[in-house]
């Protein structure tokens, strides 16, 4: 994990993760030689791909620069064009991943909602639109309102039933971390699974779209005619 920095005057080594940031709600662990206090979780993101970068440091109210360059392992013997084709692939799949639960997260938020208005509405029709619409949400969401990125069984679970964002997102994450145990090229079984699984996220996108522009606007007018507040995306507050 990382430490802290000395104050004092000097030259200090600094151990870098090289890792993207980790995804919301992803779930790590420790290794079976984890060492007390000194050993990271398991990683929840993808590997910084080699090349030049630049550090910025901010401290005393000024900022300096410095460049960097990332070296790929020299025991690694795969061709630069298969670690390029891992890394575009397993980016992909990440940045899947932190989109779906953007949604998920508003997803949430808007169910969060609905209860506490299906109860102030009584019986009617007005309670049944906020009923239908839950059930969209559900349909699309997943019945849990989706993972953050780490949810879902095991490696080589399947998940039963249509997809949601729970379940696609549940098996994108698997699949990256598949991509990211090695540095190989990727198999064309992971590239078939991957193309399929960002397909079904496409589709559930659309979905999603829809129900903004369309069922959340007529559910929104049918609440204001209530005399009853309007349900939003924002996630919990924010």
């Amino acid at each position: 994990p990382p430490h802290p920095l000395s104050g004092q005057a000097g030259m200090h080594r600094f151990l870098w993760d090289l890792h993207y940031t980790p995804l919301a709600g992803g779930r790590a662990g420790y290794g079976m030689q984890a060492i007390v206090h000194d050993t990271p979780l398991s990683i929840t993101s993808i590997w910084a791909a080699p090349g030049r970068y630049t550090v910025k440091l901010t401290a005393g109210g000024k900022s300096y620069t410095q460049p960097l360059a990332v070296k790929m392992d020299p025991r690694v013997r795969t061709a630069p064009a298969g670690l390029q084709q891992q890394f575009t692939l397993s980016k992909n799949l990440y940045d899947d991943i932190v989109k779906t639960s953007k949604v998920v997260e508003q997803i949430r938020a808007m169910r969060a909602q609905l209860g506490p208005l299906r109860e102030k509405a009584g019986a009617g029709a007005t309670a049944d639109a906020i009923a239908a619409f839950e059930q969209k949400l559900v349909a699309v969401g997943g019945a849990g309102g989706g993972g953050g990125g780490g949810g879902g069984g095991g490696r080589g679970a399947v998940a039963a039933g249509p997809d949601t964002l729970a379940s696609v997102s549940s098996t994108l994450t698997q699949l990256m971390r598949l991509l990211e145990s090695a540095d190989v090229t990727p198999s064309t079984q992971a590239v078939a699974a991957a193309a399929d699984r960002r397909t079904a996220l496409a589709k559930l996108m659309e979905r999603w779209n829809a129900l903004k522009s369309g069922d959340l606007e007529d559910l929104n007018t049918r609440l204001k005619q209530a005399n009853l507040p309007a349900v939003t995306g924002e996630a919990y507050g924010r």
